[in-house]
């Protein structure tokens, strides 16, 4: 989706006190909750919380580490666009105007009664072959000869 903007912000790392509320676990998600609301505000949706890693050096003299730090993600949505109103078309200058014409309620048609079962038509008599000189022989059919194939094309079209 184009235009959508994120935001990360740091957790917090540990839980400030607050009135009324006991239990550092409490505590912690209250403060969760204020800065979760406080982006809210703004106009911005939380979406999840990462563990993100990192090398920091915590010293002059001392080696990097790699640490991890919780972000808290949020986006915000591009605004929705204002609905355009359409002019209406013009009318037509000249020519004749249609008013619309009401249809009749449709009529329900009659269902076509069954057929009966006609007989199936017999096969086509036999032509007999020149060939064939003894009755005993089976009858064949006489077909056309397949065309010849040539492609579209050639040379003698």
């Amino acid at each position: 989706m184009k235009g959508i903007e994120y935001k990360v912000v740091p957790a917090p790392r540990r839980a400030r006190s607050v009135r009324g509320v006991k239990g550092k676990a409490e505590q912690f998600a209250r403060n969760l909750q204020d800065i979760i609301t406080e982006e809210a505000r703004g106009g911005w949706e939380y979406v999840r919380a990462d563990l993100i890693p990192c090398e920091e050096k915590p010293g002059f003299f001392s080696r990097r580490q790699e640490i991890h730090r919780a972000m808290l993600v949020f986006r915000k949505l591009p605004p929705a666009p204002a609905p355009t109103v359409m002019a209406a078309a013009p009318e037509p200058a000249r020519g004749p105007r249609f008013d619309p014409v009401e249809r009749p309620a449709r009529q329900p048609q009659p269902q076509p009664q069954p057929q009966q079962a006609q007989p199936e038509p017999e096969e086509e008599p036999f032509e007999l072959r020149s060939s064939q000189s003894h009755p005993s022989e089976p009858a064949r059919r006489t077909e056309p000869a397949p065309m010849p194939f040539r492609p579209l094309g050639s040379a003698n079209d």
